[in-house]
């Protein structure tokens, strides 16, 4: 899940399926609006987020202190 102060986004891994709310416009998230094309690159905009957001988060391990 991933969301700003407009958006929310639900992704459900392994099948491509998920949920798009416009919180300002949905508040109860009752208009899921992941398959309308109208939202499509807000939808992309925010997978793109999520995914920075989790690489951000990864622990990437001990310093490099040798050549390799």
């Amino acid at each position: 899940m991933y969301r700003n102060d407009r958006w929310k986004l639900i992704v459900y891994h392994s099948i491509a399926q998920g949920e798009l709310y416009d919180l300002t416009a949905d508040p109860d998230e009752y208009d899921n609006l992941w398959n309308d094309e109208t939202a499509k690159e807000v939808k992309y905009d925010l997978l793109r987020a999520s995914f920075d957001a989790s690489i951000r988060a990864i622990d990437v391990g001990p310093q490099l202190i040798g050549r390799y």
